[in-house]
């Protein structure tokens, strides 16, 4: 996973096809709509995070490019990158309280790739 969060969901369906469950009580997917099934909510920026070998700190597993870093753990404490402008920015723009963050949550989002 990786380039998913970056496309829409419409053009992994159509690339993936052959690899999702048709039976919808196994897919997230309505593979005739193009579509998720049903809304997500991205649990991961409460729950999880991702450090690399170089340092960067990322949301989640679908990202791994120091590029879209909340933060590098050789320059500041966890903690501080944890609740740092990056994270608050992206935790309220999951939760609807902003429409655009920064972040490549954002592009997740907007791309309809909210984790399942």
């Amino acid at each position: 996973m990786g380039k998913e969060i970056f496309e829409r969901v419409a053009e992994s369906i159509e690339r993936d096809k052959d690899w999702i469950p048709e039976n919808p009580k196994y897919s997230a997917f309505d593979l005739v709509k193009k579509e998720k099934r049903k809304p997500m909510t991205c649990r991961q920026l409460w729950t999880t995070t991702v450090v690399n070998w170089e340092g960067s700190i990322l949301p989640c597993c679908a990202v791994y490019s120091e590029r879209y870093a909340f933060g590098n753990i050789f320059e500041e404490p966890f903690v501080k990158i944890w609740n740092n402008q990056n994270y608050r920015l992206a935790r309220k723009e999951i939760v609807g309280k902003i429409e655009k963050s920064p972040t490549v949550c954002h592009i997740c989002k907007e791309n309809d790739f909210l984790h399942f």
